[in-house]
């Protein structure tokens, strides 16, 4: 149960991106579908970031919804979760009076609690046969579900969790948004984001992702979803635990297992469901980078990068902060801005 406050084979050839680089914007005209668009945060409570980099995720989002010729910008909601007291109605500071509905969720029995969901979307099949399956597949996209370390199936259940938040919001105010999208909590906005509307001028069909960090698969850190491929993104959780995603893995895993340490993470079971319901994708320039939190397991064990200037945070990997940190230097040269671009 969760506690809410309201506030009054591969992809086809990619066409088009979004990048950093000097002249003037591509314009452009497409169909409006109902209304703005839904931007769910997703994390942990007990680890949630510095005031001072909620305070940039809510810039970002008002960046997001800059510019929309229709008047609705981007409403903001978040799931949280915790442990035990942590699961409580209070918000981080950095988080209070601007979300438009939020959630919370204790995660006090951990992979218990997965399991009992399994068990209740599986009534037939209480031999773990399933999960056998997952198993046998390799990697690591559905730990601590399978038995291995990480926060993978929890991210996937909050996912679902965020689906089921924004619909509620929809049926409530009798209309539906154009796009979804999903950030985590703990990223880090360097400089503001493209807007909604340059996204969809330069491809409204496409889920957009920022370019980078892709490991075997997609980066999993934010999405810009349309209506039409949010269940492809949004819905993993669900079609996991009932096995109707297993063809698609098992296909997309080929004959050898895959890897435990460097394979089959979040990153690849991304790309498998999107790439099995042929979700176009188009990339964005990254101007975000996950933190890295000393009561993380990588801040426990000293994996973290140096703090980094001029705000002298550590973050959780250093290609991925360097990127983001390029791309906002570049973003401060005259004549840089946002732009379409024909070469993704």
């Amino acid at each position: 149960p969760g506690r809410r406050r309201r506030r009054p084979s591969a992809w086809p050839a990619a066409l088009a991106a979004v990048l950093l680089g000097e002249g003037a914007g591509a314009a452009g005209g497409v169909a409006r579908l109902r209304r703005g668009a839904a931007l769910c945060m997703v994390g942990p409570l007990d680890r949630a970031p510095p005031e001072e980099t909620l305070v940039r995720a809510r810039k970002a989002a008002e960046a997001l919804g800059a510019g929309a010729a229709d008047g609705w910008g981007v409403d903001v909601f978040a799931v949280l979760t915790g442990k035990g007291a942590a699961a409580s109605d209070e918000l981080p500071r950095g988080l209070q009076g601007w979300l438009d509905d939020y959630a919370t969720f204790s995660e006090s029995s951990g992979r218990a609690g997965l399991f009992a969901e399994y068990l209740a979307a599986n009534p037939r099949n209480r031999s773990g046969s399933l999960l056998a399956s997952y198993r046998k597949i390799g990697g690591n996209f559905l730990g601590p579900l399978v038995g291995y370390d990480g926060r993978n199936a929890f991210l996937l259940r909050d996912l679902w969790r965020c689906s089921e938040l924004i619909a509620s919001h929809e049926s409530r105010g009798g209309f539906r948004y154009r796009y979804w999208g999903f950030s985590r909590l703990d990223l880090r906005w360097l400089a503001l984001p493209p807007p909604v509307r340059l996204f969809e001028e330069t491809d409204p069909t496409a889920v957009w992702i920022p370019d980078g960090q892709d490991w075997d698969g997609l980066n999993d850190r934010f999405a810009l979803v349309p209506r039409r491929w949010t269940a492809a993104y949004f819905g993993r959780w669900p079609r996991l635990l009932n096995g109707s995603m297993l063809p698609e893995l098992q296909w997309a895993s080929g004959d050898a297992p895959l890897k435990l340490k460097f394979d089959g993470g979040p990153e690849w079971l991304l790309a498998a469901g999107l790439r099995a319901a042929r979700v176009p994708i188009r990339r964005f320039s990254p101007v975000a980078a996950l933190l890295c939190q000393p009561g993380s397991k990588r801040g426990r064990y000293g994996r973290c990068t140096r703090p980094w200037p001029p705000e002298n945070l550590p973050y959780k990997y250093s290609a991925e902060a360097s990127e983001a940190h390029a791309n906002v230097r570049n973003l401060e040269l005259p004549g840089w801005a946002w732009r379409s671009s024909p070469i993704a």
